[in-house]
């Protein structure tokens, strides 16, 4: 990292520090109190660069095809153990875990009110919540197969995606392209 601090700095003729100029032979000499953006994008976890590693976190939702419950705990995991290595790391973390709660909770809804559904049909009045029951169930399927797939897309181009439909219990941060982490709601993504 410090090389390509030193790569960058060399390429400009001088650096601005707080209205202040400094040449590259005064800048050398700095201490290190100088506040550079990291460079994830060179960062290795697992042996994976940062974006794969980004795109393995969403993706790892679907461990639910191979054990229940695991494509819950998976991205918690992945996210957890490797949050502070890096901010793009915890800021797709915290996207997937907004979304795995929404889903938690819209599963939830849904299935009373499909419970709800079925104990009035049996007065012959279930009938008309069935179907919109059953469609918003569709669509819930539909969503979380297809969002994960989505924010790998995207995480794996360097892209910060926010689920639609999602609830947000944790703030997100999205890094801006200089790598400084903006709050999400004055970002343009």
């Amino acid at each position: 990292m410090f090389f390509g601090v030193v790569g960058q700095l060399v390429t400009a003729a001088h650096v601005s520090r707080k209205g202040k100029i400094f040449s590259i032979k005064e800048v050398m000499t700095m201490s290190n109190d100088v506040q550079t953006p990291p460079d994830d994008h060179s960062l290795q976890i697992w042996g994976m660069n940062l974006n794969t590693y980004c795109m393995l976190l969403h993706l790892s939702q679907f461990c639910q095809a191979i054990c229940p419950g695991l494509g819950l705990i998976a991205p918690i995991v992945l996210w957890v153990v490797n949050k502070d290595k890096s901010a793009l790391v915890d800021t797709h973390g915290k996207v997937i875990l907004n979304w795995i709660i929404s889903l938690v909770i819209y599963t939830t809804v849904l299935g009373l009110m499909m419970f709800t559904s079925l104990l009035l049909t049996a007065v012959f009045i279930g009938f008309v919540l069935i179907i919109p029951v059953t469609l918003a169930g569709l669509a819930l399927v539909a969503a979380a197969m297809a969002f994960p797939i989505v924010g790998a897309i995207k995480a794996n181009e360097g892209i910060v995606w926010l689920y639609p439909l999602c609830i947000p219990f944790f703030k997100v941060d999205l890094p801006d392209p200089s790598g400084n982490v903006v709050p999400a709601n004055t970002s343009t993504f």
